[in-house]
């Protein structure tokens, strides 16, 4: 079984391929050429690698009992207390997804406070106090996307309804005129402002039924931590037998779930990689941590291991087919962070081209037929739109 490239094997090649010389506080720039690389070559595409399959349960209006709104002074600054009704359990979780609209008014919830009241927006509130009994809709047209995201595709709802992508002023310019419920025409991704690092897709009008939405997606890479060269990530020894490891003098921690963990041939050398002069014997992918002394492999080991030195290091998340293009990247981006020569820097630049365009003609997964249109009923775009490898030019 592999698992393909850790983080300690592209700092092994990037050692032997700058002679031991890559230059001043030498493995800062290795680990940032690293992270560099990673970014060069996934963020610029969309990688068939990289998609993913998410569900989204989007929410129906709510409009029970009334409401009074104390805009200042009162027990909560732009409190919004609801009378003959208790809230949908959604808005404890997601606060910031809904919109309460009274009238033409649309506000915008920051807070849930308790079964029955809310907070609205210090900006996108109304003003002004809203008298008692006042009628209202809730409707939920913010959807929280998952951590890793970072682009969407088209989506398609149980209802078969088809919107498009707008930017986010076209989006704020409908919802001015289109404040109510219906089938979902238009969506666009904002930043979250209650969860930083966090995305949500925006649509209009908001639905007027709870369906399912399922969306591809671009997920980001798994973050690079776990070098294989800190004490903590090769300190002590293992045991293993099955899928279950017990450390001795370890210090296994719950980061590194989706770590790889490598095993050594002996208690005394820690395990290189596969072309190391002490290559691992065997190696597994971490799924869970217990303690700083246990943890639970994917898959059992071929054979017990009985006290033997280990090592834990990131994977490089990336298609095997783009391997040689990041090999070529990170060696390009240590030549400019060791500030090499002019000619040097051109030079791996230049291989790092050559082999990122490889990687792109690889990524192609089907090969089947082309044709002008892309079979959706309404929308012919010609093969001069349509690339090699599958991605439309709009």
């Amino acid at each position: 079984m592999g698992y393909g490239l850790t983080v300690r094997d592209v700092i092994d090649h990037l050692r032997d391929w700058s002679g031991g010389n890559s230059g001043v506080n030498s493995e800062n720039n290795i680990r940032h050429a690293i992270q560099l690389a990673m970014v060069d070559l996934v963020e610029p595409r969309p990688w068939t690698y990289y998609s993913k399959l998410y569900r989204i349960f989007l929410q129906a209006p709510y409009s029970t009992g009334t409401i009074t709104y104390d805009h200042t002074g009162g027990t909560s600054e732009r409190l919004v207390t609801f009378s003959g009704s208790t809230l949908p359990a959604d808005i404890a979780v997601n606060p910031s997804g809904w919109d309460l609209v009274v009238g033409d008014v649309v506000a915008r919830v920051s807070g849930y406070l308790s079964a029955t009241t809310l907070q609205l927006d210090e900006n996108l509130n109304f003003g002004e106090d809203v008298a008692a009994g006042t009628s209202f809709q809730l409707l939920k047209s913010r959807y929280l996307l998952p951590e890793d995201f970072r682009c969407l595709n088209d989506g398609v709802a149980e209802s078969l309804w088809c919107a498009r992508y707008v930017q986010p002023y076209e989006w704020l310019q409908q919802q001015h005129i289109v404040s109510s419920s219906g089938p979902p025409s238009i969506w666009t991704i904002v930043g979250d402002d209650l969860n930083r690092y966090r995305s949500m897709m925006i649509v209009n009008p908001a639905p007027a039924e709870a369906e399912k939405l399922d969306v591809w997606y671009q997920r980001k890479a798994r973050d690079l931590i776990f070098s294989g060269y800190n004490s903590r990530e090769s300190i002590g020894t293992v045991s293993a037998t099955g899928s279950t490891v017990t450390g001795s003098g370890t210090a296994f921690e719950s980061g590194m779930i989706g770590s790889i963990m490598r095993f050594g041939a002996t208690n005394a050398e820690i395990p290189d990689g596969r072309f190391g002069v002490e290559p691992y014997t065997d190696e597994r992918r971490i799924v869970a941590v217990a303690s700083a002394t246990s943890l639970t492999l994917d898959s059992a080991v071929s054979a017990t291991i009985t006290n033997k030195k280990y090592v834990i290091s990131d994977p490089i998340d990336i298609d095997p087919c783009m391997e040689p293009a990041f090999a070529r990247g990170v060696e390009y981006n240590l030549s400019v962070l060791k500030k090499s020569s002019t000619a040097e820097q051109e030079r791996t630049y230049g291989a790092y081209m050559v082999a990122k365009d490889a990687a792109f003609g690889s990524d192609r997964k089907a090969y089947g037929v082309r044709f002008a249109g892309d079979g959706r009923s309404g929308f012919a775009r010609s093969l001069g739109n349509m690339r090699y490898d599958g991605t439309v030019i709009e």
